[in-house]
């Protein structure tokens, strides 16, 4: 369970870096006091990650023939060094998890 709420009086007065609280963020039983500052830096992190193209959901991405728990390949990294991977291969050669992520993540279309 996350909550993202406003701080109140059961809140700690002051956050981390030693700024005034003006929200908490809930994460279980934990809480944690953010100033505006933290606030601000959580929202721009929230974005960068709602908008990242994991190595599964990439164009260049292919699983090894066994599926998911096998892992894959990155067919991008394969041809720069000018050759091919199959879904044999894949998992063996040029190797990327499936929650890994690089700057050259094509989304794939969803078809």
């Amino acid at each position: 369970m996350v909550e993202f709420r406003v701080s109140n009086w059961e809140d700690k007065e002051y956050d981390s870096c030693g700024n005034t609280t003006v929200a908490a963020l809930e994460i279980n039983s934990m809480t944690i006091p953010l100033c505006m500052d933290c606030v601000e830096e959580l929202i721009q992190h929230v974005n960068v990650f709602k908008n990242t193209i994991f190595c599964y959901q990439c164009n260049h991405f292919i699983y090894n023939e066994y599926g998911w728990k096998y892992g894959g390949s990155c067919k991008l990294k394969a041809l720069k060094d000018g050759k091919e991977i199959t879904s044999k291969d894949a998992g063996y050669n040029y190797c990327v998890g499936c929650m890994d992520t690089c700057k050259n993540a094509m989304q794939c279309s969803k078809e």
